[in-house]
């Protein structure tokens, strides 16, 4: 073994283009995607393209780095609520029938509810 040549091989070394992962690429393509998802693409069309131009992944994979990607990015890039119209009338509390029991010293009375006998 010729350490010489080991270490002149080693010295001429030409990098190779770096790999990126599947979520870097994802992470990458993040705000492409959100466009794509605010004009009604569905996240099952996007995978389905990526996977016809040789980018193979799986759906919930793709779920998954698209909503770390989001993460990472911050608030921006979070996905909006959808804005409730005027027209539609505000949701009202359900009421329970249950009324809070009263608890022995030293309990969280909070956790008991009392329930009648025929609703079980």
């Amino acid at each position: 073994m010729d350490l010489s040549k080991l270490r002149q091989g080693i010295a001429e070394l030409a990098p190779n283009d770096v790999r990126q992962s599947k979520r870097a690429h994802v992470a990458a393509m993040v705000a492409e995607i959100d466009d794509a998802l605010q004009r009604g693409i569905t996240l099952e069309q996007i995978r389905s393209y990526l996977d016809g131009h040789g980018f193979e992944i799986g759906l919930t994979t793709l779920r998954q780095y698209v909503a770390a990607a989001r993460a990472a990015k911050g608030p921006k890039l979070r996905k909006a609520k959808p804005q409730r119209s005027s027209n539609a009338p505000a949701m009202k509390p359900r009421q329970s029938a249950a009324k809070p029991a009263t608890a022995t010293p030293g309990t969280d009375a909070a956790r008991f509810i009392q329930v009648p006998d025929e609703e079980l």
